[in-house]
């Protein structure tokens, strides 16, 4: 349940693991939050998106999603073996409880490439009953500020709503006068919304910190959108015509200035002159 977060251009940041059942509290959501859920992953830009895994359709990714993962921490945090069994269990759909997404940076060319993942669990074992997880929050170095880990954190926050959860947690440790851990607490605690609860820790002291946030509650027809986006085909970039044998672009023959278009032009304008010189006559 640790994660790795991308932070401004910064080093990836990893929390620890923990579990909790108390309560934190946490305001209601604001629209600007519930835009932030639903909009900020399907408008990050073409050149970014985030898919659930399963093993149909991303199953030989499992090594390249284990070496983002590693890549991010630092050390072996995902293992071939473990990265398979997290795109298998996406294949339940919606019933699935813990899903992995993947999330694919469009080349200049349109091919995708896989440069980050995220853990979402629908009701983990240590959080009371309706209160969502998202963890393993990972970006390759290379790929970071890209606005990749926002897409990823919204995808999971998006799935999370789909499927009823009122809250969702997460945890991290923060060690107190860190610049490295106070610009993870600000993204988690700030910008995202989430509430630690409690002092935070002295400089040079760490404490593990458990934080909740409530999500938006779905109405109907916004719960069924979500969760058919759930499982949705990525985007497809716009087709360019092929090129001609010389080299040239390719007209199409019903663009304007094509040769149908042009055979179009002279048959009506044809008809119309004898339809004139036949009512001058």
């Amino acid at each position: 349940m640790d994660g790795a977060v991308e932070q401004h251009g910064s080093p990836t940041l990893s929390a620890a693991t923990g579990s909790s059942s108390s309560e934190s509290a946490s305001p209601s959501p604001s629209q600007d939050d519930e835009r932030s859920v639903h909009d900020v992953a399907a408008n990050i830009g073409a050149h970014v998106y985030v898919v659930v895994a399963n093993s149909t359709q991303h199953g030989h990714l499992a090594a390249e999603a284990s070496r983002v993962v590693c890549s991010a921490y630092g050390y072996s945090r995902l293992g071939l073996g473990d990265a398979r069994e997290r795109i298998a269990m996406g294949d339940a759909g919606l019933r699935a409880n813990r899903v992995l997404h993947l999330a694919f940076l469009r080349t200049a060319g349109g091919e995708p490439v896989l440069v980050g993942a995220c853990s979402s669990t629908r009701q983990p074992p240590w959080t009371p009953s309706g209160c969502g997880h998202w963890g393993l929050l990972s970006v390759a170095p290379a790929a970071r500020s890209q606005g990749i880990g926002s897409a990823l954190v919204a995808a999971a926050e998006r799935r999370l709503c789909a499927v009823d959860c009122s809250h969702c947690q997460i945890e991290y440790e923060l060690t107190g006068g860190d610049p490295f851990g106070e610009r993870l607490h600000a993204w988690y605690e700030g910008n995202l919304g989430f509430d630690g609860g409690g002092p935070l820790p002295r400089p040079g002291r760490s404490t593990f910190r458990r934080c909740r946030k409530r999500l938006p509650t779905l109405s109907a027809g916004a719960r069924e959108a979500a969760q058919a986006a759930l499982h949705a085909p990525p985007p497809r970039p716009k087709a360019k015509p092929p090129p001609a044998a010389d080299g040239a672009p390719r007209v199409e023959a019903w663009r304007l200035g094509g040769p149908w278009w042009r055979w179009l032009r002279d048959l009506v304008c044809g008809r119309k002159r004898e339809v004139t010189g036949s009512a001058g006559a």
